[in-house]
């Protein structure tokens, strides 16, 4: 699954929550953070994160995920 959404442009919320082994409304507070360490791009009301960036955020944390 890890790399096939390396290989994606941008995430889904649902797609980081499941990374993070976060709930719902945890990720949304997390990526509405103005402190939050990733960029988000916003179309509407949906909210899409840089694939790239995040997995970079990842990997800087030290983090293995599979």
């Amino acid at each position: 699954m890890n790399e096939e959404l390396r290989s994606k442009a941008v995430l889904t919320v649902e797609e980081v929550q499941k990374v993070l082994r976060l709930g719902r409304n945890k990720s949304y507070d997390f990526l509405n953070d103005k402190d939050c360490p990733i960029p988000t791009i916003r179309v509407g009301h949906q909210i899409r994160i840089p694939s790239k960036q995040f997995f970079d955020w990842l990997d800087g944390l030290g983090v293995a995920i599979s």
